[in-house]
């Protein structure tokens, strides 16, 4: 077996991790075991150390082994025991064991190492604890319908503008697709609406207040279904809530009204204000997230006392826990929990499992707990796909219970699910928004992405054909590389510029993060490396950086942190520039910060690094851009899914130049990212 196993190591199937792992397993563990249980033993624990490095958490006994077809590996299959048996001898074996303290679990016919079946049966049993209804009566349901009715009027004013009103030249056929567009007007209640006298009130409005009197007494509550409004209603009733949705969305929106909204009912109750957290798994998306809202807080129609019970400032979610350097646990644990009321999670799908089940048994047993995120997004890095894996739950209706609920604090018609179906009890948890509010009409960002969620290649060529201003797709020709790295110059110069002209570093790292190269790989003509290298070289060319032979770094090289370091403040995804610090002189490194501060840090302080002229589309999670460049290479690979292709796309916020070949563009939206786990059979 240890032979087997040095050939699955020198034909590069397995890790060197995984080889180990299968000797222990063999030459200790299960030494004493039959052998017939013993080399199943072995193959299957470096199968699932290899299946956990490609983000599985766990492995089907079936399953194909090492990603690879059978007939690769007939030299391990031909001296095991029949791949029929395999279940009843690894369902004896005393390592895979679930009741004794094994390495390894074999459970509902899934392998896993025990470590992370630990964790998700913790993750599984904290949500679905969470996510039982908070008991109210009836009067706070009435509180809550009139504050959400506050907090979230009819957009009239989007009405008014997109109807160019005050508007005699108005068409009935126009005025109806427009209301029902921006009111969210049910399309089973269109037949319901009075759509002459919606007409009238429109031709003769004078003044946004015609139209807010006139069709408020025209189209009743329940004809209107806002899903944010919905989102927030139903984060109100659990303490545990998801709110996913792709760009533009207003989960933001959303939650700081949420936030408002208890912040108001605890206030008009004499009790305190919650304490209140906001994360993010990186520095860059906890910074952004400060910005945000930031931005949605001032916009609030609510008094300054309100405002300012709700934070604005948010942290990564290490520094929350309290992580400590070379420990994998952190200060706030199940022993010593954190001290809050309400803690929101964004960016949710990059939190990984482990991550996830550290936050989930930190938490207060009253606290609540509100994830946004993209379920469509790439998932994390490391394993698991947990906010993929909640809300693949959201395909279902809600329970009748929660649909009444919901009625009563909306006003809406939320529609139930069928009397014959009764949805999992996670499903009141969630609320997917579906409708972004960022792209206009005449944007193609927003519709391309849409059409990569369809997986229809038709769609995507629909898209790119129809002649968008903000959308282009390039071919892969020496010509258009070329072009590639001049136009990616050309806007850094943009950055470069306000170095030399003396800008603060705030101002240089706004400028430099409007633009992106984005890339699938890291290795190749098309990787990062290759990518940063060529940037680098073209800019020395046009004397607008100058690298020396002496020093890797230069006054303007831009980096990426690729470790964290939680005592210099610094974390795997921040971004900073060089540049010479204004009071001293000295070259400095320096870094927006989660709670939106600019600090500089000598060159020799700051943790493992590479240069970022160009970026991964996993690293640029969390990002926006003005200017997104993204490159795919010529030839297919395992990286390039459906979902790597969405994420970079809709980091783009006005421009988007995308450099692939049709033919891989269409494969990459064709294949799914699937990551093994049991946590959805465990929260169903």
């Amino acid at each position: 077996m240890i032979k087997l196993l040095n050939e699955l190591l020198k034909q590069k199937l397995i890790r060197e991790i995984d080889h180990q792992l299968g000797q222990i397993t063999y030459q200790s563990w299960g030494k004493d075991l039959p052998e017939e249980q013993r080399a199943l033993a072995a193959v299957l624990s470096a199968a699932i150390s290899n299946e956990y490095s490609r983000g599985h958490i766990c492995m089907g006994i079936r399953s194909r082994l090492f990603g690879v077809p059978s007939k690769k590996i007939e030299f391990i299959l031909d001296v095991l025991p029949p791949r029929e048996d395999w279940g009843r001898i690894i369902g004896d074996c005393p390592l895979f064991d679930s009741a004794k303290a094994s390495p390894f679990v074999f459970k509902d016919n899934m392998v896993y190492l025990r470590r992370y079946w630990q964790y998700e049966k913790k993750v599984a049993e904290r949500i679905v604890n969470l996510a039982q209804p908070i008991e109210m009566e009836e009067d706070e349901y009435q509180t809550l319908n009139t504050l959400l009715g506050k907090l979230f009027p009819r957009p009239y004013k989007f009405l008014y503008d997109r109807l160019q009103l005050p508007n005699k030249n108005l068409q009935i056929e126009g005025v109806k697709v427009a209301t029902s567009d921006v009111l969210d007007i049910r399309i089973e209640d269109t037949p319901f609406v009075d759509w002459e006298a919606v007409y009238q009130c429109l031709s003769n409005a004078q003044c946004l207040d015609d139209v807010k009197n006139g069709i408020d007494s025209i189209i009743p509550d329940k004809y209107i279904l806002n899903w944010q409004k919905v989102a927030a209603a139903t984060a109100l009733t659990r303490k545990f809530a998801v709110i996913s949705g792709g760009p533009g969305t207003g989960k933001t929106t959303t939650v700081t009204k949420l936030l408002a909204a208890i912040v108001e009912q605890a206030v008009g109750q004499n009790e305190k204000a919650p304490d209140i957290k906001l994360v993010a798994p990186t520095g860059k998306a906890a910074a952004r997230l400060t910005e945000s809202i930031s931005s949605a807080i001032s916009s609030l129609d609510v008094s300054d006392h309100i405002k300012d019970l709700i934070p604005s400032e948010a942290a990564t979610i290490h520094r929350l826990l309290g992580a400590r350097r070379n420990r994998e646990t952190y200060i706030h644990s199940a022993k010593n929990p954190l001290h809050l009321d309400i803690i929101v999670v964004d960016e949710a799908s990059m939190v990984d499992l482990p991550l996830m089940v550290s936050l989930l048994v930190a938490l207060p047993d009253e606290a609540r707990i509100i994830l946004l995120g993209d379920k469509d997004q790439l998932a994390s890095v490391e394993a698991g796909a947990v906010l993929g894996d909640i809300c693949s739950f959201s395909k279902f209706n809600y329970s009748k219970t929660h649909s009444t609920a919901l009625n009563v604090i909306t006003g809406s018609k939320v529609p139930p699910a069928p009397e014959n179906e009764k949805p999992p009890a996670i499903v009141d948890s969630l609320c997917v928004l579906r409708k972004s509010y960022r792209f206009h009409a005449k944007s193609g960002i927003g519709q391309l992405a849409s059409a990569i969620n369809s997986g229809l290649p038709e769609q995507v060529d629909k898209v790119l054909g129809r002649g968008f201003n903000d959308i282009e797709l390039n071919s892969l020709s020496t010509e258009s590389y070329n072009e590639l790295i001049k136009k990616c110059c050309e806007h850094y110069a943009d950055y470069l510029g306000k170095i030399r002209d003396g800008f603060s570093p705030r101002d240089v790292l706004h400028a430099f993060n409007k633009t992106r190269l984005l890339c699938s790989n890291r290795e190749g003509e098309f990787g990062i490396y290759t990518m940063n290298n060529r940037i680098q070289r073209l800019l020395q060319r046009k004397r607008l950086i100058n690298p020396t032979s002496t020093s890797s770094w230069f006054i303007g090289r831009p980096v990426i942190v690729t470790q964290n370091d939680h005592s210099m403040g610094l974390y795997n995804g921040d971004v900073g520039v060089a540049m010479n610090d204004p009071e001293t002189g000295e070259i400095n490194v320096f870094f927006e910060l989660p709670d939106g501060t600019v600090r500089g840090f000598l060159p020799s302080r700051v943790p493992s690094h590479e240069t970022v002229f160009a970026m991964t589309i996993h690293k640029s999670q969390g990002s926006e851009f003005n200017n997104t460049f993204m490159v795919l290479p010529i030839k297919y690979n395992p990286l390039l899914t459906r979902e790597l292709v969405y994420t970079g796309v809709t980091r783009a916020k006005e421009m988007l130049k995308l450099f692939a070949s049709e033919e891989i563009l269409k494969k990459a939206i064709q294949s799914r990212t699937e990551r093994k786990s049991g946590l959805v059979r465990l929260l169903g």
